[in-house]
């Protein structure tokens, strides 16, 4: 999803998989982009990078998920990310 100005139906479907992480707080997994490290947290909300919800017109793909990681932390993922990340299997909700 990354630079388009328009919406797959992939993209629809992967951001819906980011929204319901986010809103059923789902345990999930990233595989991290710079270095294939997977990293696991518990998905909170989407919002900006402030952990500020997204406003009712705000643009979810310019939005981030907020995680809270399995070492306490809290990190921020851009949706725009994950939404490709979601089809290549580097984002997905898990159990462990």
């Amino acid at each position: 999803m990354n630079g388009k100005t328009f919406v797959t139906m992939r993209d629809l479907v992967n951001l819906n998989e980011i929204a319901r992480a986010a809103q059923t707080t789902a345990k999930v997994i990233r595989v991290m982009p710079d270095d294939n490290t997977p990293v696991k947290g518990i998905a909170r909300c989407i919002g900006d990078q402030n952990g500020n919800f997204v406003t009712r017109d705000g643009n979810v793909a310019d939005e981030y998920l907020r995680v809270t990681l399995e070492s306490g932390f809290e990190a921020f993922w851009p949706v725009r990310e994950l939404v490709d990340e979601v089809y290549l299997g580097r984002f997905a909700r898990y159990e462990w």
